[in-house]
């Protein structure tokens, strides 16, 4: 765009808008830019700053989005206002058309705010020039023949058996056909390859209302809006029709966006209520499979090697294992898993997987591997990178329809200069090569400039999650994928993971299950799921502790209350009833400053509250090694505070 655009910003916080303006720019828009915070702002910015384009945020404190719109419908009706939120509702969203916003955003998607604002620009020219062309039809004979042949919409005139007495150059292109092959034939021939009009047809309908008459028609790619005006003689009498053709297309394919981006928005919000309730149902699952974890290693412990039981209790452990992996994955699904980085080797990660992967791509489909012997080390979450590979395996296999190949490679490789300068947002240095490639169908340059956009996808049921959540882990693990791709000729998906110089860490926890850590410490265990309390009370009592317990919060405080010997631990479930088990923990270490806390939960997300002090947390379910290490672990976190608790028992002994 030439002309330099005014744009007005309702929005109350100056990084939002500041961010605004940056996406602008990116999309390549000339302008300049005022921002408001109030109504009275508001008004007075539409008097002296009369703008182009109005960006409006849902909510502000005093003032909202959907009130400045009515207010811009009063004073700047033609100017389009788009509404910017940072919530993902469908009904807001759709309330916000209905009324007359031109478009919406979500504010954590304002990747789009560039093209959004193009196409709202382009549907208010089309307007403006489809007006224009309204009213140069109706001025007096001399300036209709001098601007005819100039409007840019395609304008036929019919008699009333529909042949064609003339028509504008926009005509003669869009037929791709000379006025002198036009003239005195059908319209309907000439549009459609047939004397007799379509159904519905629009010039058939006006004959009968005497009114306009209005229906959008697809002509192979291009969309058109046709309006059909009665030509009326002075005495008002029908005597012949107008057609005119709107090139639509545009406004058709902001149309089909919208409908997708309403859908995608319903489909997001039914995503946030599994996740909601994947948390839900991790939290109690992960409480049952605390108690069966921890009794069946108590089991175990009872028996001897060659116990005919022990054989089936270590098949209860594996079981719990694998409903424990289960859960895990739902979560990873719903984005609520805590990422766990760990020093890794790729080649076990795949070798791993390879049954199953084998599995999910069936007979047809053979899988090779190339791996390096001599694979550097990565850091990265293995239950998230294993989500990776199986995305990426499902895609390469829907790609594939009957038969194919498919391989997966690891090589140590190291970016140079030369490669960043045309890859963006690669820093050179020292990598990790994973690379799944397939002889599918492949993808169109617009297809595969879209693949990592949430929600965009190529199948019919597809959700558009599977790649962007494959980038986001990725990103997450301070690495770079790329996808190269042509159509009929398969496709690769190539990411790079940064080397690191750390030592491998273990894939799983495989110890003796004894010597376990005892203790001679005094221990309150809060926990209002009365089995997992009495598991961990069974747990710590057996390795020497002095156990407490209380079923929550205040049976908790009323316990210390009336206690007058000291308690060096409290281990609390982080998520009770009436009292949160972080809220209890302050009120108790009023009474005992130098208390020691671990923190336990079934959530997975819980962890994050304690922001870096992890070590103060165990994830259920825990293992009776697990818990018996980690109060060990957080009793000796300090040796002042041990000192301390040294001294207060022998305070009260003597």
């Amino acid at each position: 765009m030439d002309k330099e655009l005014r744009i007005l910003i309702l929005e109350d916080v100056d990084a939002d808008a500041e961010l605004m303006e940056k996406e602008l720019q990116r999309g390549g828009l000339l302008f300049s830019a005022k921002q408001v915070k109030t109504r009275e702002g508001f008004l007075e910015q539409l008097r002296d700053f009369p703008p182009d384009l109005i960006l409006a945020d849902y909510e502000l404190p005093q003032f909202n989005g959907m009130a400045a719109l009515e207010l811009a419908k009063e004073y700047v009706p033609t100017v389009p206002l788009i509404i910017l939120t940072d919530l993902i509702n469908a009904e807001a969203s759709v309330e916000c058309i209905r009324e007359g916003a031109a478009n919406y955003v979500i504010k954590t998607h304002l990747i789009r705010l560039g093209s959004v604002v193009k196409s709202a620009l382009e549907m208010k020219r089309i307007r403006e020039e489809k007006a224009q062309a309204e009213e140069a039809l109706l001025t007096s004979a001399r300036e209709w023949r001098a601007t005819f042949d100039a409007v840019n919409d395609a304008i036929v005139l019919m008699d009333l058996e529909r042949k064609v007495l003339r028509c504008n150059k926009a005509m003669e292109n869009l037929l791709g056909r000379p006025f002198s092959e036009i003239i005195g034939r059908t319209f309907c021939e000439l549009l459609h390859g047939f004397s007799e009009p379509v159904r519905g047809c629009p010039a058939l309908r006006m004959q009968e209302t005497c009114r306009r008459e209005t229906m959008d028609l697809s002509l192979g790619d291009r969309w058109f809006n046709i309006v059909v005006d009665p030509l009326n003689d002075e005495r008002g009498c029908l005597i012949g029709v107008v057609h005119i053709l709107s090139d639509i297309t545009e406004q058709k394919r902001v149309e089909k966006e919208k409908a997708i981006l309403e859908e995608q928005l319903r489909q997001s919000q039914k995503m946030e209520a599994v996740g909601r309730l994947a948390g839900g149902i991790a939290h109690d699952f992960n409480n049952l499979l605390t108690i069966i974890k921890g009794y069946s290693q108590l089991v175990l412990l009872g028996l001897q090697e060659g116990d005919p039981l022990r054989e089936n209790t270590e098949e209860i452990q594996r079981a719990t294992e694998q409903a424990t992996d289960l859960i895990r994955q739902l979560l990873a699904f719903s984005r609520r898993q805590v990422m766990e980085m760990r020093v890794l080797d790729l080649n076990i990660i795949i070798q791993n997987l390879e049954k199953m992967l084998h599995r999910i791509l069936g007979e047809d489909i053979e899988m090779v591997t190339h791996l390096t012997a001599d694979l550097g080390r990565t850091k990265v979450d293995p239950g998230q990178i294993e989500q990776v590979i199986m995305n990426l395996v499902v895609n390469a296999r829907d790609a594939m329809p009957s038969v194919g190949k498919l391989t997966i490679e690891t090589t140590n490789v190291d970016l140079n200069e030369e490669y960043i300068h045309t890859h963006i947002g690669v820093a050179p240095g020292h990598y990790v090569m994973l690379a799944v490639s397939d002889t599918g169908v492949g993808m169109t340059p617009e297809v595969k400039e879209r693949i990592f956009e949430p929600f965009y996808t190529t199948k019919e049921k597809g959700t558009g999650l599977g790649l962007s959540t494959v980038y986001g882990i990725v990103r997450q693990c301070s690495g770079t994928i790329w996808v190269y791709s042509e159509l009929n000729k398969g496709t690769i998906f190539k990411i790079y993971l940064p080397r690191v110089e750390e030592p491998l860490e273990e894939m799983g926890e495989k110890r003796v299950l004894k010597d376990f850590p005892h203790g001679q410490e005094t221990v309150l265990v809060v926990e209002d799921y009365e089995e997992v309390r009495k598991l961990a009370v069974r747990i710590l009592s057996k390795q020497g502790y002095k156990v407490l317990e209380a079923a929550d919060g205040s049976d908790a405080l009323q316990l210390c209350e009336k206690r007058k010997g000291p308690i060096h631990l409290i281990v609390t479930d982080m998520v009770m009833p009436g009292m949160s088990g972080i809220e209890l923990t302050e009120r108790l270490m009023v009474m005992y400053p130098e208390i020691r806390v671990l923190y336990m939960s079934g959530y997975t997300d819980s962890r994050t509250i304690l922001g870096a002090d992890d070590a103060n947390y165990i994830q259920k379910p825990f293992t009776v090694e697990g818990l018996a290490r980690k109060v060990k672990d957080v009793l000796e976190k300090n040796a002042d505070g041990l000192k301390f608790l040294q001294t207060f028992d022998i305070q009260y002994q003597s």
